[in-house]
């Protein structure tokens, strides 16, 4: 990352946002920021923190979670459930009764020829109810009956069978502790209340999840990937968070000064896999993150929107003082870049607000040095020159 980040008109947001689309492929801010998520999980500092100046477009977050969540996490349907006695289970080429479980093996009735078998749980799926009802030639049966002559209706037993096997012959191979792993396999996103939980429930439809106790529509048949709270206290119940959420996005500042010691603690005890925050600003902490920031102009190029051309300064560590004694280099540092910056701007752009730059000065230059130190006062001075 370079020490400061210049955009003095337009044109350079404009052609810096172009060059990320060529260079990552994704021509939306959706897809580029799920491209995001995506990368930083394989990095040392896995958990991420993302900024945008803009609090009332923060939840526009939402969407890029959900498209990362489709992309990493496997949905299940509700009718794949783990096996219990007395289900209607599919197990080589055949329908069987489960008449007896333990944690290993299952033993189960042939539906027809009655005989019985010991298996592995991972050679069975359950067979949902509604799909042991077949629409018969004069009748719809159901197969689960256990009243049901069978052998009385073996011509549409046949048919039936047919169904049952191109239905369920991809999920054997699932034991009870891979498919128990994948259905809590999900994430948790605290995120203020907003205008976009109804959109995101008609966009995202084709994905499972709960968003403020609302479910969207495949939900209905699948268990949800996903959790969406404007409200929750993750102190509150640990052994919850471990059991049921690999990731945790807390979007909005109140709601990251609020939770960011939790989910440090839980990221540092492996309780979650990770944490990404969303906000408007760095939290105060010393807590290892990538970063990546977005100012308002950058999101609005993204969107095709108006941009007006302001201007983004970003500071980093060798120029930020260290505490000690690197005040006086930070300090040079910063002066020579401020005026650089400030011809730049009047050779290129006359018309941009140059107090932007004082508010640089005035508000972020006190990271430099320490407070009431007396190089502010000059720094002060100088830069007063530099916008005469």
């Amino acid at each position: 990352m370079n020490n400061f980040i210049l955009y003095v008109n337009p044109s350079e947001i404009q052609s810096y946002i172009d060059r990320l689309k060529n260079e990552s492929g994704k021509n939306d801010f959706i897809g580029f920021n799920c491209s995001l998520l995506q990368k930083a999980g394989s990095l040392e500092k896995k958990n991420l923190l993302f900024t945008l100046k803009a609090c009332r477009e923060l939840p526009v977050f939402l969407f890029p979670i959900l498209e990362y969540c489709q992309l990493k996490y496997h949905s299940i349907e509700k009718n794949k459930r783990i096996a219990q006695i007395n289900d209607i289970v599919f197990h080589s080429d055949k329908v069987w009764l489960l008449i007896q479980l333990n944690e290993e093996q299952a033993t189960i009735q042939e539906l027809i020829e009655k005989k019985t078998v010991n298996v592995s749980l991972s050679s069975i799926v359950a067979i949902d109810l509604k799909d042991c009802l077949f629409q018969g030639r004069k009748k719809k049966i159901d197969f689960s009956d256990p009243n049901l002559k069978i052998i009385s209706y073996y011509e549409s037993y046949c048919d039936w069978l047919k169904i049952i096997k191109e239905k369920y012959s991809g999920f054997l191979g699932q034991n009870k502790s891979e498919l128990q792993e994948k259905i809590d396999s999900k994430i948790l996103i605290i995120s203020p209340d907003c205008s976009y939980y109804k959109k995101i429930l008609t966009d995202f439809s084709q994905i499972p999840f709960i968003c403020d106790n609302q479910t969207s529509a495949s939900c209905t048949s699948f268990y949800p990937i996903a959790e969406i709270y404007k409200s929750f206290d993750v102190a509150r119940d640990i052994q919850q968070i471990h059991q049921k959420y690999n990731e945790i996005f807390c979007i909005g500042d109140n709601n990251i000064r609020k939770h960011l010691s939790d989910l440090i603690r839980f990221s540092d005890r492996g309780i979650i896999e990770r944490f990404i925050l969303i906000g408007t600003e760095r939290p105060e902490t010393n807590f290892p993150l990538t970063e990546w920031h977005w100012t308002k102009e950058e999101y609005n190029a993204w969107n095709d929107k108006q941009i007006s051309g302001e201007v983004r300064l970003k500071i980093t560590g060798e120029n930020i003082w260290n505490g000690e004694s690197n005040g006086v280099q930070a300090l040079n540092a910063l002066v020579s870049d401020i005026s650089d910056i400030t011809q730049l701007i009047r050779k290129n752009t006359p018309s941009i607000r140059l107090d932007r730059i004082y508010y640089f000065i005035n508000e972020y230059l006190r990271f430099v040095l320490p407070p009431n130190h007396p190089y502010l006062a000059e720094i002060a001075y100088k830069t007063n020159d530099y916008l005469a």
